[in-house]
């Protein structure tokens, strides 16, 4: 029950980890680009807005088309492309706990964090020129955490040298969490089962044991 979800909790939470914020995100987005390189940006966009495991998921993505919608070919990683509604679409042909993929859609946020941060407005002009199946982004993950850290040093944040990429999704769910997100909402946006997601949580930033008593099953992520 309740009690063995808080047990779960409290081995599992991020503690004095770096995460990223709304903030920060915001803040390395507006970075110019000879800080980083090209594409960084909206890399950093994608794997936030979409709750990715940047090793596994962001960091293979791959240009995509409206036909990804239905499936991907076998060969195939992912598929990223703008939807004829504006939207931002992401297929993932496999992930954990849905080894038969996923598709998630991300609308135009411009009125909450505007043109430089909504996820189509940023990310689909970046992934236009590509083709269908070309790998976005040819950075290896050790690569992206260092970009990462790189651009978190020059925004003089503490502790930039130690962080690592579980500060892309954990940070997001805690930011969701602090805005005043349901579990369900969290749970639906990183797609994880049952209280998996309270493990990305920072309870040092924000109260989680609401989360703990709506949903007494304890699951693993």
């Amino acid at each position: 029950g309740a009690k063995k979800a808080t047990l779960r909790l409290t081995g599992g939470q991020i503690g004095a980890k770096l995460l990223l914020t709304e903030k920060l995100v915001s803040q390395i987005v507006s970075l110019p680009d000879i800080i980083g390189p090209s594409g960084f940006s909206e890399a950093v966009v994608v794997a936030w807005e979409f709750l990715l495991r940047v090793q596994s998921e962001a960091v293979d993505l791959e240009k995509g088309s409206p036909l990804d919608a239905s499936s991907l070919e076998p060969s195939r990683h992912s598929g990223l492309w703008m939807g004829r509604d504006g939207s931002l679409n992401l297929r993932l042909r496999r992930r954990k706990h849905r080894p038969s993929g996923s598709l998630l859609m991300r609308q135009c946020r411009c009125k909450e964090v505007g043109p430089s941060r909504c996820p189509p407005h940023r990310v689909g002009p970046f992934i236009a020129p590509l083709k269908t199946g070309d790998r976005i982004w040819k950075w290896t993950s050790a690569e992206w955490r260092n970009l990462s850290r790189r651009a978190l040093s020059q925004l003089l944040v503490p502790g930039a040298q130690d962080f690592t990429l579980k500060g892309f999704r954990a940070g997001r769910a805690t930011e969701m969490a602090k805005s005043g997100s349901t579990l369900g909402q969290i749970m639906a946006a990183g797609e994880w089962r049952s209280v998996a997601a309270l493990r990305y949580v920072d309870s040092d930033a924000v109260d989680v044991q609401q989360f703990v008593d709506i949903l007494g099953a304890s699951d693993s992520e």
